[in-house]
């Protein structure tokens, strides 16, 4: 399977670094400035307006629909052979039949200043009731690039202070709460918080979760971030996935 990826000019913005890091991570593709490669068994658009003339098999990349613009965005998506984008807000304009959400990655510059280690905080001591639910935290602690740190109500105010300037995000893990007052104190320092509905947590602008499994997957999301190759890894890996079938589809 012969695979080229048509964008922009160099050095282009994020379709040519688009277009550039999915090439890097599959094997023995080509990348073509405006105009597909017509030996290719096929040719992916990034983006969808390149798209001119039908070649072998035709993908395209469809970030959004501007409204001046949105009967040449349905009509070329009915032409594609298949359509790809990075929304789900974008996938309920595309053909239903024929579309898929894939994410992709950021530049490479990043890599030198992802934060190595994302650092959670979980303030507060166990009761004897067990409504804490600090037991969720052993197999939060799996995550790759995670570190987490109960304060575990030995602190001084000076040292919650220093807590709350160290760690990226505050997790309420309480299965009953008042407050938690920890939610304000997290807020106040610029702290993210991600946390259940218990207490008042949810009458505040915190990133919400509704069971354990819920919470795992938002951390470990997070996380992935502080690896930029990885991200790329994963949606080379899928985007490959999508054109292997495509391909076998058409040709075997």
């Amino acid at each position: 399977m012969k695979l080229n990826i048509v964008t922009e000019p160099k050095p282009g913005w994020v379709l040519r670094m688009m277009a550039e890091n999915w090439s890097r991570f599959i094997p023995n593709s080509t990348i073509t400035t405006m105009k597909p490669c017509l030996s290719s068994d096929i040719n992916f658009y990034v983006n969808w307006d390149i798209f001119n003339k039908k070649t072998n098999l035709d993908i395209g990349w469809f970030t959004h629909c501007e409204e001046a613009g949105r009967g040449n965005f349905e009509e070329k998506a009915r032409q594609m052979d298949y359509c790809i984008c990075p929304a789900q807000n974008t996938l309920k304009l595309l053909p239903v039949e024929k579309s898929c959400v894939l994410k992709h990655g950021i530049d490479e510059e990043y890599i030198n200043h992802a934060t190595k280690k994302i650092k959670f905080g979980i303030v507060g001591r166990e009761y004897s009731s067990g409504r804490k639910n600090f037991d969720v935290i052993d197999k939060l602690k799996s995550i790759p690039n995670a570190s987490f740190y109960i304060s575990g109500g030995n602190l001084s105010k000076g040292e919650l202070i220093d807590l709350y300037k160290d760690i990226n995000y505050l997790i309420v893990t309480s299965t009953n709460e008042g407050g938690p007052v920890p939610v304000i104190e997290a807020l106040t320092m610029g702290v993210p918080v991600i946390a259940p509905d218990v207490g008042w947590c949810w009458e505040y602008p915190v990133i919400k979760y509704t069971h354990q499994e819920e919470l795992y997957n938002i951390i470990n999301t997070l996380c992935s971030f502080t690896n930029v190759n990885k991200i790329w890894e994963d949606s080379s890996e899928q985007l490959l996935h999508i054109f292997q079938k495509l391909y076998k589809n058409l040709y075997l």
